[in-house]
């Protein structure tokens, strides 16, 4: 990734809500629900307070958080990938907490 996040911006790759039961495809695009869930690849450095104080982020890359739809940019990677810019305090909470990814070569 050539985007470097400034702030308590951070990039977040939606996960696809899936499928119902009888198979139909639900897009995320057209869930009635106001809120998504999405992975974190990318972080900014932090918010700076009115004092010059730099406060990390509470997320980190790998979580999965629910977020407001309503409020982000859309980013397009080289590969046209979606994802979403958005502040910090757009973030309802996270899901799961980001765990060590083992490769694909290790578990083969």
């Amino acid at each position: 990734m050539n985007l470097r996040l400034l702030g308590d911006l951070v990039l977040i790759n939606p996960i696809d809500p899936g499928t119902t039961k009888g198979g139909l495809i639900i897009s995320a695009e057209n869930k009635s629900d106001p809120h998504q869930k999405g992975e974190i690849v990318g972080v900014g450095t932090g918010r700076i307070t009115i004092q010059g104080t730099e406060i990390p982020l509470r997320v980190k890359v790998g979580d999965i958080v629910l977020f407001r739809k309503a409020i982000m940019d859309a980013y397009f990677d080289e590969n046209n990938n979606k994802s979403f810019i958005m502040p910090e305090s757009n973030i309802i909470g996270v899901v799961s907490e980001s765990t060590v990814v083992v490769p694909m070569e290790v578990l083969q």
